[in-house]
C-alpha cells in the first residue's frame, strides 16, 4: 500500500536558554550560542513567497510577536496571506513551550492563553496541534489541558528510553491519552504522537549554516557534487524503517532543529 509522509519544516526557538530572549532575537552574544530568531522569520517569509509549494511551521509566540510588531505593513500583509493559504502555520502557539514537570497548572494555562489571544486577535487563527518537542517529560495535567484547549492532537519528542524501546516494539508511538481516566473516563482525551528520532532532521539532512553538518541537497546534474539521487534514497530508506515502527500508513517527519532556517 501507499505510505504518506508529512515532512514538517520547523524551528525550535527556546524562549531563553543559553542567552536572554533579546540576545536570541537579535543574534547578540554569539559566543554563547550561534542563534538569531530575527533572521529565521525575516528569511523564511520571503522564501515562502518565492515558491508556493513551500510551507513552514512556527511555535513560540514571544519571539513571533517581538518580530512581527517591528515589521512594515507590507510584510504583515504577506504573513496574513501565507497564514490564509496554510503555508505559514502556527502549532502550539503558547508564549513559550512551557515545562510540564515543575509548572503550576495556572501558569500553563496563562502561557497558552496569552499566545492564543494574540493569534486570534491578529489573524483569527486557533492552533490545532500541541507541540512539546523539548520539555523533559510529560504530565497528565498537560494532556488534560491540551484536550480542554481543543487541540486535535499533540506531538512530543522526549520520553524515557525504556518506555520508548517498549513503544517501538509494540508500535504504540501513537496513542490516545486519556488523562485522569479514573475521574473522567474517556471524556478528556487527546491523540498523542511521539517522534521516532527526536525533533531534528534525520541523519544525512543536517544542512544548516548553524551546524558543521551534512552536505546540502544538490540537484544540479552538471556539478560533480550532484547527490539528489543518493539523498532521495536515504530519505526513502528512512521512511521504510519508520513504517516498521508505526501503525497505519500516515507518518510524520520533523525537519529542522534549534534556531534553524536562519539563512
Amino acid at each position: 500500500g501507499h505510505l504518506y509522509v508529512h515532512i514538517v519544516p520547523h524551528t525550535h526557538d527556546d524562549v531563553g536558554w543559553l542567552k536572554t530572549v533579546d540576545e536570541y532575537l537579535s543574534g547578540s552574544n554569539q559566543a554563547s550560542q550561534h542563534a538569531e530568531v530575527n533572521l529565521v522569520l525575516s528569511t523564511v517569509i520571503p522564501e515562502l513567497i518565492k515558491n508556493p509549494s513551500r510551507k513552514f511551521t512556527y511555535v513560540e509566540m514571544k519571539f513571533f510577536t517581538m518580530w512581527y510588531k517591528t515589521q512594515p505593513e507590507e510584510t504583515k500583509a504577506q504573513v496574513k496571506q501565507l497564514i490564509q493559504e496554510g503555508r505559514f502555520e502556527f502549532v502550539n502557539g503558547g508564549w513559550s513551550m512551557h515545562d510540564e514537570a515543575n509548572t503550576h497548572y495556572e501558569d500553563m494555562i496563562n502561557n497558552m492563553m496569552v499566545g492564543h489571544e494574540f493569534l486570534m486577535k491578529e489573524f483569527g487563527v486557533k492552533p490545532r496541534m500541541g507541540w512539546h518537542v523539548d520539555p523533559f517529560g510529560h504530565s497528565s495535567a498537560n494532556a488534560r489541558l491540551f484536550a480542554d484547549m481543543g487541540f486535535d492532537a499533540w506531538m512530543f519528542a522526549r520520553l524515557d528510553y525504556q518506555d520508548k524501546e517498549q513503544r517501538l516494539q509494540d508500535k504504540s508511538m501513537n496513542f490516545i491519552w486519556r488523562p485522569f481516566s479514573k475521574h473522567f473516563g474517556d471524556e478528556k482525551e487527546i491523540f498523542t504522537g511521539i517522534m521516532r528520532d527526536h525533533y531534528c532532521w534525520i541523519q544525512g539532512f543536517w544542512y544548516d549554516e548553524r551546524f558543521d553538518g551534512d552536505d546540502p541537497f544538490v540537484d544540479n546534474e552538471d556539478l560533480e557534487t550532484f547527490n539528489a539521487v543518493y539523498k532521495t534514497q536515504l530519505l526513502i530508506n528512512y521512511i521504510h524503517e519508520m513504517a516498521d515502527t508505526y501503525r497505519g500508513n500516515h507518518m510524520f517527519m520533523p525537519f529542522g532543529c534549534d534556531f534553524t532556517f536562519a539563512n
